[in-house]
């Protein structure tokens, strides 16, 4: 599957393992970003994609909608592969070479995810952030995923105060909606399957703004 540029200027972009990547905003600034951030700027979203070859029309009608925006980067929050498909050495290869050339992924082990999480959010509380997007692959409402993980993430949104938002995949059923009823400030967004639909979520970010982000739907043509 073609690789998606990422921007880095505009974000501090975290990767851990099966987590997948984090952006902390703060102010004009990103957190620990280098530079001057535009006031607002866009984000593509993405996953569940890159299956097999019969997925590359749509995937590069994704693409080529996407580079019609203006955005700050892209991001694909997981799952390149059926269920069921081998994971060998020469693919294992592939993924490194593709995803990870810049540098290692700091590994997969719930401790090493937990140790992710607190990381941004401290990172973001001490840049004085406006908001938090996590983006990881698995539908942590549906499946029980790790509840250590899930309950840190729920207790750090809560000390955050202000907007976050988690972006996963996994059940290809688009959704934007806020799973805690007990908690606000929390959204959560679920892209679209992209081996089934020629659509992605576009992220509008706009620090300056009490919400901060806002979600809309692009249909690749």
């Amino acid at each position: 599957m073609p690789a998606f540029r990422f921007r880095r200027s505009l974000a501090v972009l975290v990767v851990a393992g099966l987590c997948g990547l984090a952006v902390a905003f703060g102010g004009s600034t990103p957190a620990a970003a280098g530079g001057t951030a535009p006031a607002r700027f866009k984000i593509g979203l993405i996953g569940d994609t890159g299956y097999s070859a019969a997925d590359d029309k749509l995937l590069l009608a994704v693409q080529r909608s996407m580079a019609t925006y203006n955005l700050a980067f892209e991001a694909h929050d997981g799952d390149i592969q059926l269920s069921g498909s081998r994971c060998t050495d020469a693919r294992l290869a592939a993924i490194r070479r593709i995803f990870f050339s810049t540098g290692p992924a700091g590994g997969g082990p719930a401790a090493a995810d937990l140790a992710w999480l607190n990381g941004t959010f401290d990172a973001a509380e001490a840049a004085g952030a406006a908001g938090v997007m996590i983006i990881w692959q698995d539908d942590p409402f549906l499946y029980g995923a790790d509840q250590a993980l899930l309950k840190a993430l729920k207790k750090r949104t809560i000390r955050f105060g202000k907007p976050v938002v988690l972006v996963h995949g996994d059940t290809h059923k688009h959704r934007v909606d806020k799973p805690w009823s007990d908690v606000a400030n929390f959204t959560r967004v679920e892209t679209f399957a992209g081996d089934q639909s020629n659509q992605w979520v576009l992220a509008t970010v706009a620090p300056g703004q009490r919400s901060v982000f806002s979600f809309g739907v692009v249909t690749a043509k």
